[in-house]
């Protein structure tokens, strides 16, 4: 009996440190998953625009934004061309894999965008960094309309 007693001890601190663990940590989770997640800035954009827009990522990747906005068609991605990574997937940026059959193309480079722009016979509802805007309306030469702003991004309405 001594020997479960003795053992049960450290066992016991142990179970109960990772429980407080475990409680410390849930207020963070909950900050940072809020934070990471997209449904606030999908709950808001939702109204903006109409089901002939089409919806742009111009140089950045907000996870989960598809889901929370339940789009049926393929949002337009536009980035760089040489980043390592797109919407967080090497395999993406390496491969530019096309989407599947009757979408059309989807994966834009800066000046493939401007040209499909150019060329678009719908508005663009572009979700933009805040910084990143400069570029976007000097790419295209022309003022983006912003629609909304949430913390450091933006969606801007170009046509």
């Amino acid at each position: 009996m001594g020997v479960f007693a003795t053992a049960s001890r450290p066992l016991s601190v142990t179970a109960l440190s990772f429980a407080l663990l475990v409680l410390a940590s849930a207020p963070i989770h909950a900050a940072v998953a809020a934070n990471r997640s997209s449904e606030q800035l999908a709950q808001k954009a939702a109204r903006l625009f109409g089901a002939a827009d089409q919806l742009v990522l111009y140089d950045a990747y907000f996870s989960s934004l598809p889901f929370y906005l339940a789009i049926q068609k393929p949002l337009w991605v536009v980035w760089s061309g040489n980043k390592s990574t797109v919407l967080g997937s090497d395999y993406v940026a390496l491969k530019r894999p096309e989407p599947k059959p009757g979408y059309g193309k989807v994966l834009y480079d800066y000046g493939e965008f401007a040209e499909a722009w150019k060329g678009s016979k719908h508005s663009l509802v572009v979700f933009v960094h805040s910084q990143n805007l400069p570029r976007l309306e000097t790419l295209l030469g022309t003022p983006a309309k912003l629609l909304m702003q949430v913390s450091d991004t933006a969606l801007v309405k170009i046509k």
